[in-house]
């Protein structure tokens, strides 16, 4: 913990103020989730069984380094932090810069069990939870466009 602070430290003012944005969009993702039911949380994610262009693009490092901060700072926080709270904190905060993303919800059977999973794209960016999509079964998105759009 005494070395993520030392190096939070030397990091760029940029990056600091992103890093303290994704943690606390992670808190209140996770706070979210624990207090209200999904129904009500789900209105707020954008238009409900839509995506958003898959089209190809270049990513910009500001996108790329905030799908390194929200891995990290999840792994650092002092309870579970998941996929799902990581796709949200990631929606808003694109939602925030006006850009588009879709947030995905899937299932997998797996050995008789059901599995849930959720992440989150920009573009053909996977910005959170891009391990093994491809085996789950899309049950929900929802998407942001930009206002502009």
């Amino acid at each position: 913990m005494l070395r993520s602070l030392l190096t939070f430290i030397k990091l760029p003012m940029k990056i600091k103020l992103l890093a303290l944005e994704v943690f606390l969009e992670l808190c209140l993702a996770c706070m979210q989730l624990k207090s209200q039911e999904f129904k009500t949380l789900a209105g707020k994610f954008g238009e409900k069984e839509s995506e958003s262009s898959k089209a190809s693009r270049e990513i910009s490092p500001e996108i790329k380094m905030t799908k390194r901060l929200i891995f990290r700072i999840a792994e650092l926080l002092p309870w579970k932090c998941v996929c799902f709270p990581q796709a949200i904190a990631g929606h808003r905060i694109l939602n925030k810069k006006n850009l588009s993303s879709t947030l995905y919800l899937g299932l997998l059977k797996e050995k008789g069990e059901m599995k849930a999973h959720a992440w989150l794209r920009h573009h053909q960016y996977i910005v959170t939870g891009d391990n093994g999509i491809e085996q789950y079964t899309v049950i929900n998105s929802f998407t942001h466009e930009p206002h502009d759009a």
